[in-house]
């Protein structure tokens, strides 16, 4: 069989999104298979690495995504490669797709977070772009061969939007090794880690009263879209910690887990999540993680984090108090490296190469 993979939004520039796709096919690439793959890439030199196994040809697609262009452009791209299937990493699917495809719905995070500001564009043009992401999601879910999503609290939200949903797979996404790092671990000037998104779900910005009522630390924010860095600049001015607040923007990978492992804690005050994987990469470098009381967390961490609500100050210092003493530190940052293991992209990608197979 020939499947095709929309890999165009791949690479760490697209943040989340970006180290999944890349993710799910290098570990695609390490599985036995006589299939071959047809990979739509927007750059093929980012795809070098691929170019030497004969069972996946990439094909550049110079189309933006989330465009209406996407929707003309993507059905004859994907009708002139000759695949059989296609799998769509994310919710924009060709309204007129020309094969059965299988796609991966991380959240519904627009569905439940109507919060006009998560954008910055005019309000008629946020209206009418909502309105076709919900065209395209409904189209997306309901006539999809196959729904691969990263955890059952997705699962469970599909269901509710969308009782006529294609059939449903729970695939764990993975944690990627990180080469290894020289580091000094938690250094004399400690700090709080934050990674990602400063889309108002992630709630980095109630951080920020914490930090001013704990003199002794300081936070690092690691992040790959920066569309409102300056809404959190003015906040961190607001509240007068412009020399303790560091913004890192599209670190390296390396720099990633040397930010990881010289932390504190790991902070993810996040109010909605599809998994949660800058989580379990801090659990891997053995950085403690401090997080929001929400299910998708309980759900992938278990026991191996601490749960506040960030809105409560003695909740937030309670937490920074168990880890200020060495043996509940060690305690959590030993869970967190035995919840990372259980996680891996070997794992997800069998799970999604299966639901392939179904309908060979």
């Amino acid at each position: 069989m020939r499947i095709g993979i929309d890999a165009r939004l791949s690479g760490t520039k697209n943040a989340g999104i970006g180290r999944y796709i890349e993710n799910l096919i290098r570990a695609l690439a390490n599985l036995s298979f006589s299939d071959e793959f047809v990979i739509f890439v927007s750059d093929i030199s980012a795809f070098a690495w691929l170019s030497q196994d004969t069972r996946f040809r990439l094909v550049e697609v110079k189309v933006s995504h989330y465009s209406v262009l996407e929707q003309l452009v993507m059905p004859f791209v994907i009708w002139r490669s000759g695949v059989s299937l296609v799998h769509i990493p994310h919710f924009n699917v060709p309204y007129i797709c020309p094969t059965p495809f299988v796609v991966t719905i991380h959240d519904l995070l627009w569905h439940e977070k109507k919060d006009t500001r998560a954008t910055t564009l005019h309000p008629i043009v946020h209206f009418m772009k909502y309105a076709f992401y919900r065209m395209i999601v409904k189209h997306a879910v309901e006539n999809a061969r196959h729904i691969v999503v990263p955890s059952q609290v997705v699962e469970k939200i599909v269901e509710k939007y969308y009782p006529q949903h294609a059939p449903i797979t729970v695939a764990y996404e993975g944690v990627t090794p990180f080469s290894s790092v020289h580091t000094t671990p938690h250094s004399q000037d400690p700090y709080l880690l934050c990674v990602g998104s400063l889309y108002p779900h992630k709630n980095i910005d109630r951080v920020l009263p914490h930090l001013k009522r704990h003199s002794g630390l300081h936070l690092k924010l690691a992040s790959s879209r920066s569309v409102f860095l300056d809404r959190f600049r003015q906040k961190v001015q607001e509240y007068e910690l412009d020399s303790r607040v560091e913004i890192i923007e599209h670190p390296s990978d390396d720099e990633l887990a040397e930010l990881y492992t010289n932390a504190f804690a790991f902070l993810f005050p996040s109010s909605s999540e599809g998994f949660g994987l800058p989580g379990l990469e801090a659990m891997s470098r053995e950085c403690p993680v401090v997080c929001s009381d929400i299910p998708i967390f309980h759900e992938v961490y278990g026991d191996a984090v601490l749960y506040v609500h960030f809105d409560d100050e003695s909740s937030f210092t309670d937490a920074m108090n168990v880890l200020k003493d060495s043996s509940m530190r060690a305690m959590y940052i030993k869970r967190g490296l035995l919840q990372s293991k259980r996680y891996s992209w070997m794992n997800h990608a069998k799970t999604v190469f299966q639901t392939y197979q179904d309908y060979d």
